[in-house]
């Protein structure tokens, strides 16, 4: 399964990463290296690289989008409340939040149109 991510505005197409088995579409990931090899894991506050974009394919690639667009998505913080240009990061699970989880926590984007009852896709700008 996964989240919803759909891309409405993109700069450059997403590039193709390996990624562990618990990664999904949707998630925040940072890059691991391990033996020379580069793959993705959830990320942290502190080290966000990109956003899963797609569905793993047959060689345990995902998509992800590392450059400017303009999203909709539903993995986020559920329990916080969204506003027009609240700042987005990245939480220990590699969701969206508008709380900084550090002092040094990297702004991700910002949000375009909140959550709602009947819309629960937020549209964001993903910097």
């Amino acid at each position: 399964m996964g989240n919803v991510v759909e891309i409405i505005e993109q700069l450059t197409e997403p590039i193709r990463l390996f990624a562990g088995n618990d990664i999904i579409t949707g998630d925040i990931i940072a890059l691991s290296y391990d033996n020379d090899n580069v793959f993705c894991k959830l990320s942290n506050s502190r080290n966000p690289f990109g956003m899963v974009v797609g569905p793993r394919d047959r060689w345990g690639m995902v998509p992800i989008l590392c450059n400017m667009a303009i999203l909709k998505v539903d993995n986020y913080v559920t329990s916080e409340s969204y506003e027009v240009g609240d700042f987005l990061y990245s939480n220990d699970e590699g969701q969206l939040t508008n709380k900084k989880c550090q002092d040094n926590s990297i702004l991700l984007g910002h949000v375009l149109a909140p959550p709602s009852v009947e819309n629960p896709a937020m549209e964001i700008n993903w910097i």
